[in-house]
């Protein structure tokens, strides 16, 4: 039978199994082959059983509205630039303020500014389009801006809720008292949790719960019945570890009738080494962990993954927050000479390079702007890049705050000559001592023989680098003063490049040329049998305890910008920092600064990341945006208490990770008996009633896959695997400009920007590549040969055994009576057929893989619940 005709076959059984029963929670496998067949796949994928499927609003971002976005981005610019001068706080001309919807609203001496039922008449445009009254008076607003105006006026010209009113300019000056009082700034409340009680009982429930049962008081809402004990495991596994749980593993919970013996298991899951994996990956999204550079060449950095290990060994040990941040920042400050702490400055070197830029000096400038706005995003959960400019339009970020956080990153110099392993490298070195003593004269005497070529690449490589660059680069690097050294390094990566690509058969000639081919012979006959020189640590260094000066590009001034923190958190007043023997002691002021107990920003953003994390959503929906861009907290209060906790218990993530787990709130039910009273009520879940069920994540579903069908590599660290491995998904390369194939479908992030909250798409191509491809099926196929191998049962034991391992129940009645007339009527149920049409079984494993595949496709799979 030809491969065309089996898939054709199997694609018109599997196609009527499927319209029979339009309510089944299982894919049709893999006989999508034919177009209409494709297309029942796409159904397929988006129309299951309801109660297997959120509902939209768990699967959708939570952005501000366009509305709120097209204001700050079209229209405050206008009235801020243009009209608030005059018709502002200060100066209300014609009795017309400008400055909020208020005023607006109101009007001036000539009525109101805008027609409701009228827009295109509004006197506003009117003004604009110097139809009568000219305003701006001195020069028309451009027609982009008029155009913007239009569009408003006809929305409405609604105003942001949280807009507060405009200011002629932030710039030079302070932040104003409202500016100061913003929730975010303020300390955190220390009250205790109020002990609210249930209708069944008068005792106190756990501290979350009371603060969300009164928020879901408030609005005439009661939270969902508990989870059952198999579905709670499950959540509980997949979130902390990644994996869902054995059967086995199930089956011993369900028999152990200690009454703590849910508390008990969320304390071995903590202590399991797969916690690590499983959260690290999410610090790595933040921090745009990669291991290639980005750009066209995407050069593999071989050692980028000793971060990774640092992430996940960091994680799995407790490390206190305010240690793990420390160190990632500055840790070469805390032990230059420490391998971890190189390592956990990796976080400095996740930067795109283009190896080939000539203009160093503006590569550098947008290194340094990137390092600026990921620290802003991740650790302080500002967006500190709309004020690299300007300005921020709308919170209180001073562009001058920019480069002050900017200049804690100004002494800076990445290093390419410190070993990823000391010890290692010290051994290299002492096993290498003889090689050495034979090695250098020889390489002495071929460096003198290519010196007058080496020498003029050198000269006419420099002359393709920019006219401001090339003086620093003729300097010896002892002369060169603080600001030129990382520009200069940039610019001799690119040299050196350019050196290792003479071919000396063709510069050198008659004496020399000879000679220098007998050096090269006897290096390479040296050169056999020696081991490779020891690996080059990604990690970073100060250029010693002189700071290069931070200017604001562009800037009339030419002051000097001191390191230090937002204006609107304190005074302008120059930020203490303490020189090291070895560097300018700034990143390691700033990073004891970002978790300082008295820094409120820092740990409320952490404490919201930790909740996003175990609920799919935060109490700050905007995770590393907590300006007024971003919703307030859904509860405040509950944050508050949360973030006290984490600090109360020395930034200690597992304690965090215990006390959310343990509450009922997360305990709860993805779908309460009664549930549209919830959904009316509380349509986006905000308010917590129920738990919320999503699709699990692209790491989850590579690994539950290799787990449920036991083919999971269990081998932790070290380098990562080039080709697709049974390893976990974390130890999987990450290459910018070439990701993860699966990986990438399921909305991955490749690494070129701080991801605080993943996309959560839902697309054809992900339900072809879960049918189509190679890959599940293979994983199917040897589940179903374990189970032969190991169970010698009829086919309703095997049945059984796939549903146990993959969904963790036994199938229905009705599922097995349909699984098993699917095993009877399976077109290759007696045989399997190879392309020689030979017999190679007896007995076919076709039906058993289509199943296993039909279920690891299932949204009861793919779904935390």
């Amino acid at each position: 039978m030809s491969a065309v005709k089996r898939k054709v076959i199997m694609s018109n059984c599997l196609a009527k199994s499927f319209m029979a029963s339009p309510s089944s929670r299982i894919i049709p496998p893999r006989a999508i082959w034919i177009y209409r067949c494709c297309i029942a796949t796409i159904l397929c994928w988006l129309a299951f059983d309801t109660q297997a499927r959120p509902t939209l609003a768990d699967d959708t971002e939570e952005n501000p509205s366009a509305q709120e976005l097209f204001f700050e981005t079209n229209i405050r610019p206008i009235l801020v630039a243009k009209c608030i001068r005059c018709h502002g706080a200060d100066k209300s001309e014609s009795g017309l303020r400008l400055d909020s919807f208020e005023s607006f609203s109101h009007g001036g001496d000539s009525g109101p500014v805008f027609e409701t039922a009228a827009p295109h008449s509004s006197l506003l445009l009117q003004a604009v389009r110097y139809e009568g009254l000219e305003m701006p008076p001195n020069q028309k607003l451009t027609d982009e801006q008029i155009e913007s105006l239009e569009r408003w006026i006809q929305r409405g010209a609604q105003w942001p809720n949280y807009s507060t009113p405009l200011k002629d300019s932030r710039a030079g000056g302070p932040n104003s008292d409202e500016d100061r009082s913003y929730w975010f700034f303020q300390p955190i409340l220390s009250d205790r949790a109020k002990q609210t009680e249930t209708a069944e009982s008068t005792q106190p429930v756990h501290p979350i719960d009371a603060f969300v049962i009164e928020k879901l008081r408030h609005v005439g809402l009661e939270p969902a019945e508990p989870a059952s004990d198999a579905t709670l495991m499950r959540r509980a596994y997949l979130d902390l570890l990644g994996v869902p749980p054995s059967w086995n593993e199930l089956q011993s919970y369900l028999s152990d009738a200690s009454p703590d013996r849910y508390e008990k298991m969320v304390e071995r899951l903590l202590a399991d080494t797969r916690y690590g994996e499983r959260w690290g990956r999410y610090w790595l999204d933040l921090v745009r962990y990669a291991e290639s550079d980005g750009f066209k060449q995407d050069a593999f950095r071989p050692t980028a993954y000793r971060y990774r290990d640092y992430v996940i060994d960091s994680l799995n040990q407790g490390k206190p927050y305010s240690q793990f941040v420390i160190e990632q920042l500055a840790g070469d400050e805390l032990d230059p000479n420490s391998d971890e702490m190189n390592a956990a400055t990796g976080y400095l070197r996740h930067w795109i390079y283009e190896y080939n830029q000539r203009d160093v000096r503006s590569q550098w400038s947008n290194i340094l702007n990137d390092l600026t706005d990921v620290t802003g995003e991740v650790f302080l959960g500002l967006g500190f890049s709309c004020a690299r400019c300007h300005d921020h339009k709308f919170d209180p970020i001073l562009q001058k705050d920019y480069y002050k956080l900017q200049a804690f990153f100004a002494p800076l110099e990445p290093r390419y000559d410190i070993p990823s392993e000391s010890d290692k490298a010290k051994q290299w070195r002492e096993s290498n001592v003889d090689w050495d003593a034979c090695a250098s004269p020889i390489l002495e005497e071929m460096e003198q023989l290519e010196a007058e070529v080496r020498s003029a690449v050198i000269a006419s490589t420099i002359e393709k680098f920019p006219p401001d660059v090339r003086p620093a680069l003729v300097k010896v690097p002892e002369a060169r003063e603080p600001a030129d050294r990382p520009i200069a390094l940039l610019a001799y990566l690119q040299i050196q490049n350019d050196l290792q690509g003479i071919d000396f058969t063709k510069k050198l000639n008659g004496d020399a040329l000879t000679r220098w081919k007998q050096l090269k012979g006897a290096m390479e006959e040296l050169n056999k049998g020696v081991s490779g020189t020891p690996p080059i640590a990604l990690t970073v260094r100060d250029i010693g305890q002189i700071a290069p000066e931070t200017h604001i590009p562009g800037s009339r001034s030419d002051e000097t910008i001191e390191p230090g923190i937002p204006t609107v958190l304190g005074s302008d007043q120059s930020f203490p920092i303490s020189p090291l023997p070895h560097s300018t002691g700034r990143r390691l002021a700033l990073a004891k600064w970002i978790v300082s107990e008295d820094n409120p920003m820092a740990w409320r953003v952490i404490t919201n990341r930790i909740w996003q994390l175990h609920f799919g959503k935060g109490l700050v929906s905007n995770a590393s945006d907590f300006g007024r861009l971003s919703e307030s907290p859904t509860n405040l209060g509950l944050l508050d208490f949360l973030t006290k906790y984490l600090i109360d218990h020395h930034g200690d993530w597992k304690s965090l990770h215990a006390l959310i787990m343990t509450s009922s709130t997360y305990r709860q039910s993805s779908y309460p008996r009664v549930i549209s009273q919830g959904h009316a009520i509380d349509p986006d879940n905000k308010w917590f009633w129920r738990f919320p069920p999503r699709r699990m994540d692209a790491e989850q579903i590579r690994d539950s896959i290799l787990a449920v069908t036991e083919t999971l590599d269990p081998r932790a660290g070290g380098a990562s695997d080039v080709n697709d491995s049974n390893r976990r998904s974390i130890y999987q390369r990450v290459m910018r400009n070439s990701s993860h194939p699966m990986l990438s479908i399921f909305d991955a992030p490749d690494g070129s920007s701080s991801v605080a909250k993943r996309n959560r798409t839902t697309t054809s191509l992900q339900a072809l590549y879960m049918t189509n491809s190679t890959w599940p099926l293979k994983k199917s196929e040897s589940l179903v040969r374990r189970i032969i191998d190991t169970e010698n049962g009829s086919d309703a034991s095997r049945v059984r055994s796939l549903f146990q391992r993959i969904l963790l129940r036994d199938p229905k009645d009705s599922e097995m009576e349909s699984l098993l007339s699917f095993v009877e009527n399976h077109p290759l149920a007696t045989q399997n057929i190879n392309e020689t049409n030979r017999p190679l079984e007896t007995e076919s494993l076709e039906p058993l893989i289509d199943i296993a595949h039909a279920l690891i496709n299932s949204n009861e799979f793919l779904y935390v619940e």
